[in-house]
């Protein structure tokens, strides 16, 4: 999960005195990302226990820097993922600050390895816009969709010689790649057709084809731990669906609804569905997701 950390002196601690002190003076960048204002707040990726339904004491992954993971403005949750052995946390971020943040298009994918401590960078020849990391169910490799040129692809990072091998093609948006528990095949979300729906091709990129075609735009896919289902989010006339289909296509079911439902991930059994849901903006606060 994310959780925002106070870095730098914030309205509240610059004015103790002054509790309803709102404003900040600017004298270069990074300033706004584009709904949010810098504030010297950061949002780092967090991690705890879960024992005997309680939650232990949340550890931050990227202790005293001051970068956002997962990305500003529009990040989220797709953009933090475990290994299956849960030993290596991956999260995208832009690790850069100034007017080299606010000029840069360039983010990456890191592996933190929660024995150790130690955070790696394996998207760095990469200079486009890294994201949405998945593990192989093996642990060996990362899937992750790069932005560059206006053109989003589905890459592959294999973890032992970090060659980078592109799965997808083309002028289309392909994004949210998940493989399948036997990682023959990956599931994934794209345009290409006009309108956002669900594909699934061979691990290679090869035999690419579409399993979706009810109405509406398919996002968020994943395969279920038995590979039996693919759970996904849906948005039709303004409203938002976690569901699921098999994977070849049929069988589509609505398991619910909500404002911005988004990002359903299964637990380790395949019994349960675990997704977000962000709470609607009003004139005095943001909406924030929740899990």
């Amino acid at each position: 999960f994310s959780q925002e950390v106070d870095l730098e002196f914030t309205v509240k601690k610059r004015y103790p005195d002054l509790p309803k002190a709102n404003a900040l003076e600017y004298d270069g960048l990074m300033m706004r990302h584009w709904t949010q204002w810098e504030d010297g707040a950061f949002s780092h990726v967090m991690f705890c226990t879960y024992e005997d339904g309680k939650l232990g004491k949340p550890v931050d992954v990227m202790p005293g820097e001051k970068y956002d993971a997962p990305t500003q403005p529009f990040g989220g949750e797709e953009q933090m993922n475990w290994s299956a052995d849960g030993k290596t946390i991956a999260y995208t971020c832009k690790k850069e600050s100034g007017t080299a943040y606010a000029t840069s298009t360039n983010t990456d994918i890191y592996l933190y390895n929660i024995e150790t401590g130690k955070t790696i960078n394996i998207s760095a020849p990469n200079m486009g816009y890294d994201v949405d990391p998945k593990f192989s169910p093996d642990g060996k490799s990362v899937l992750m969709s790069e932005s560059i040129n206006g053109r989003t692809n589905i890459y592959d990072i294999n973890l032992k010689s970090y060659k980078i091998e592109k799965l997808t093609k083309g002028s289309s948006i392909s994004t949210s790649a998940s493989y399948s528990p036997d990682k023959k095949f990956i599931v994934f979300n794209s345009d290409r057709s006009g309108n956002q729906q669900l594909y699934i091709m061979n691990s290679d990129g090869s035999h690419q084809r579409r399993i979706s075609f009810g109405s509406g735009r398919y996002a968020s896919p994943a395969w279920s731990p038995r590979g039996d289902l693919i759970a996904f989010t849906k948005m039709e006339k303004g409203n938002f669906y976690i569901g699921v289909m098999k994977p070849d296509g049929t069988g589509e079911r609505i398991l619910t609804e909500g404002y911005m439902v988004d990002t359903p991930t299964w637990s380790s059994n395949g019994r349960v569905i675990v997704f977000t849901r962000q709470e609607r903006s009003t004139a005095k606060k943001h909406g924030w997701s929740k899990i």
